[in-house]
């Protein structure tokens, strides 16, 4: 794996736990570097567009200069932690949130984090309110604009 990765073809992503607040040293979550090379690999599924999704804008973190890592807070998981110049934003991904369910699935770990940097969710697909309990809903397209604003 550290092969692979020296290569810059994965990316690993290491845990920060909140309650603890330290860096995990157990389960990275990778990253693949060329989605056209993984989709030829594992082959293309419509089922994948939420991971691949992720995928993207982990990447456009990393470009964008934050340090990114994963968030476990009491069993949830936050997409990423991403910081930079000693600010600090928690983004969760999401395909889609028209299920109330995976809407709760996204919100329910960014409520659980007790201050006050940005949360947001970045959804690809559907029309929702732009605030939801102060976390901010936002379209891929205007998510840097939002980011640390």
């Amino acid at each position: 794996i550290s092969a692979v990765e020296n290569a810059f073809l994965l990316s690993r992503a290491t845990r920060y736990d909140f309650h603890g607040k330290a860096m995990l040293k157990t389960n990275p979550k990778e990253y693949v570097a060329d989605l056209g090379m993984r989709s030829y690999l594992a082959g293309y599924r419509t089922t994948d567009m939420g991971r691949l999704f992720e995928n993207a804008v982990y990447y456009q973190l990393l470009f964008e200069g934050y340090e990114v890592h994963v968030g476990k807070l009491y069993g949830k998981e936050v997409d990423f932690v991403a910081i930079k110049d000693g600010g600090r934003v928690y983004v969760q991904v999401s395909d889609n949130m028209t299920n109330s369910s995976t809407r709760e699935r996204e919100i329910a770990p960014l409520k659980s984090i007790r201050d006050a940097f940005p949360k947001m969710v970045v959804v690809r697909e559907g029309s929702y309110g732009t605030d939801i309990d102060g976390i901010k809903i936002v379209k891929p397209a205007d998510f840097f604009l939002e980011k640390m604003g």
